[in-house]
């Protein structure tokens, strides 16, 4: 019966008393490990409380291999992320953020991370300061066409026929 997911207070005293008398393998790490699904860290530095002794190097080797595959996991876990976000965003590359097109020698041109000024593939931030660039000019733009509007409403009919009028009739 393995012990999963218990709190380290109550594992180390069924390790103590139930596991470490009855353990009869010859890599006590990794049934500790195994059997209290814990990782290496966690596992040296509890049996290590239960007085366990391991050997400085040895301790050093395995640390360091744990750095290695948690190193190792976050690469993968970043290069999915740029795979998955390269799948959702096609028209992006290290260089644009968008491609808007190619010339006819073949290159891309477009919209640079540098030009928004933010990082290659860091799509969130891209898109906040694009998303505002353009919902500022939007604005703009309606404050311009607003503009004219109200100038257009506060124009009298009157007004301007009569500024117009050259006494001729226009039709």
């Amino acid at each position: 019966m393995s012990h999963k997911r218990l709190k380290r207070s109550v594992r180390l005293q069924v390790a103590k008393n139930k596991w470490l008398p009855n353990y009869t393998g010859k890599k006590i790490l990794r049934g500790y490990k195994k059997h209290f699904a814990v990782d290496t860290i966690c596992a040296i530095k509890e049996l290590e409380m239960l007085g366990i002794e391991f050997d400085a190097q040895y301790k050093e080797q395995l640390l360091k291999a744990e750095e290695r595959k948690t190193e190792s996991r976050r690469k993968q876990k970043l290069l999915k992320e740029s795979e998955d976000l390269a799948k959702m965003y096609p028209d992006s590359n290290d260089t644009f953020y968008f491609i808007t097109g190619y010339t006819s020698a073949g290159f891309a041109y477009g919209i640079t991370w540098e030009q928004l000024e933010v990082e290659p593939y860091d799509f969130e931030a891209a898109e906040k300061k694009f998303n505002r660039g353009y919902n500022c000019w939007e604005i703009r733009e309606n404050e311009k066409e607003e503009k004219y509007e109200s100038d257009l409403c506060n124009i009298d009919d009157e007004e301007i026929f009569v500024d117009n009028y050259d006494g001729d009739i226009p039709f």
